[in-house]
């Protein structure tokens, strides 16, 4: 101690016993620290395996770390509050205050890596059997201990092998060879810019209104004169043949039809990802883990909403989540892309819908052979095929071959409602089918790309909805 004075290093606040045996504790561990320097310490609560408190220093005087925010859904209390019956409210709302309950917000360092559930599960229950020992000095619990944290450092070890080195060990192999260049992406690429809306604000000092007006200027353009619709294939046949009634007759059974179970069921199981919600609250992930009454009271909601004429605000409404391309100044609103944020509801209600919609426009063969894009079974590689041997074609015989390809800008968002209702009606589509795409896109003679301005803002309304813009970046 004196020799460590005599250095002119200062002792901090003497801590309570750090060392632990099974009868006694006792204090070794001390922190020395140079004048100009303030730190503050803490001791830890659990041993970390040792037979020591650790002692925790920090300085007084830091720069403020910047936190995230995750909201974690515990999925048990979830699907216990789901089995309540709601009063008063329809069961979609009631899936949402659900999600509520059952949603901890959690708040952490932005430098720290994303944790495994299971090393953290791990870790407390070291920290549980830790207090179980220290608190009852019985061989048999430190035994226990002892376990457990073999356990944990097994499971630590197995995370470090798949860190930074085991990848780079990894990228070697033949069959990972595009996971090289997906990490030389990442490494090559600029911090990204984690609220675009923020940087345009400070780029550019101006009033939310503005900024706000701008952005919807940027994202929803107003739209141009609209064309006549051209013409398109021909209507289905008249009820002159037998087959020609029959097809008329399964159309019409798949447009009046109510919502089976098994297409519900399809569609919850599909392969995706975590999606972020939309308005309402609800994201795909609630509507999987809800148990089997709860998806027949989603089932009975759903085919309540597609008998009706008018669908729910939360469906048509859209939270807008500006995206900052890759290599674009942060300044600019053409620099940002959006990310619209629907109800997944309403996706679920849509995939059913164009199911339906892809298996009409099949069995009438409506759809040209050449069409490869958005159909099951086909993809670009059939066009690439046609092609080639087109061209294999013309070689063989000696003939001269043009090709033509055309990209048309905004093919999706200048593409008249007139035109989407024109051929809805030559497919013979009717009923509630008709009514759920009247609903979410009205005819008339306006362009989807069109929209009105509200008198409320920052929320802009669209021809076919709500638009509202988010300056908080997507949860990843």
């Amino acid at each position: 101690m004196e020799a460590m004075l005599k250095t002119g290093l200062g002792l901090l606040k003497p801590p309570p016993p750090t060392f632990v045996t099974h009868r006694r504790s006792s204090t070794l561990d001390l922190a020395f620290t140079t004048p100009g320097i303030r730190y503050e310490y803490r001791m830890r609560t659990g041993t970390w395996g040792s037979d020591h408190f650790p002692l925790l220093l920090t300085p007084t005087s830091r720069r403020p770390q910047e936190d995230k925010t995750y909201a974690v859904v515990s999925w048990p209390g979830f699907r216990a509050h789901s089995k309540q019956i709601p009063l008063g409210q329809s069961f979609l709302d009631h899936v949402a205050s659900c999600a509520r309950k059952a949603t901890t917000m959690v708040r952490v360092p932005a430098s720290s890596p994303v944790a495994d559930l299971r090393l953290l599960n791990l870790r407390a229950n070291l920290r549980r059997q830790d207090r179980i020992a220290l608190n009852s000095y019985l061989a048999a619990y430190w035994t226990d201990y002892r376990r457990i944290d073999a356990a944990c450092r097994r499971h630590a070890r197995c995370q470090r092998r798949q860190s930074w080195p085991g990848v780079c060990s990894s990228i070697q192999r033949t069959s990972n060879s595009g996971k090289a260049w997906r990490f030389l992406r990442v490494l090559v690429y600029s911090t990204i810019t984690r609220s675009p809306i923020l940087a345009i604000a400070i780029s550019r000092p101006t009033s939310v209104e503005d900024l706000t007006q701008l952005m919807v200027d940027q994202f929803t353009p107003p739209g141009g004169p609209v064309s006549s619709p051209p013409a398109g294939p021909p209507a289905l046949p008249s009820t002159s043949t037998p087959a020609a009634t029959w097809l008329l007759v399964q159309v019409t059974a798949q447009c009046y039809a109510a919502i089976t179970a098994h297409e519900l069921q399809a569609v919850l199981d599909r392969p995706r990802r975590q999606t972020a919600p939309g308005a309402d609250g609800i994201s795909d992930q609630m509507l999987r883990k809800l148990d089997t009454t709860e998806r027949a009271r989603l089932l009975e909601s759903l085919n309540t909403i597609s008998g009706m004429a008018t669908l729910p605000e939360d469906w048509l409404t859209a939270v807008v989540a500006p995206i900052l391309k890759p290599r674009k100044s942060s300044g600019l609103p053409s620099s940002c892309r959006p990310v619209s944020l629907t109800s997944a509801a309403c996706k679920t209600m849509e995939a059913i819908t164009l199911y339906r919609l892809t298996l009409i426009a099949r069995v009438t063969n409506f759809l040209p052979e050449q069409l490869t894009a958005f159909r099951r079974g086909r993809c670009t590689a059939d066009s690439i095929a046609d092609l080639v041997s087109t061209l294999e074609d013309a070689r063989h015989d000696e003939d001269a071959v043009m090709l033509v390809l055309l990209d048309v800008k905004a093919a999706f968002d200048t593409l008249p409602h007139s035109v989407i209702h024109e051929t809805l009606s030559r497919l013979g589509v009717t009923g509630p089918l008709l009514a759920f795409v009247t609903a979410f896109i009205p005819p008339g003679p306006h362009l989807p790309g069109s929209c009105w301005w509200a008198t409320k803002l920052p929320t802009a309304r669209r021809s076919w909805g709500t638009t509202r813009l988010s300056a908080e970046p997507l949860p990843i």
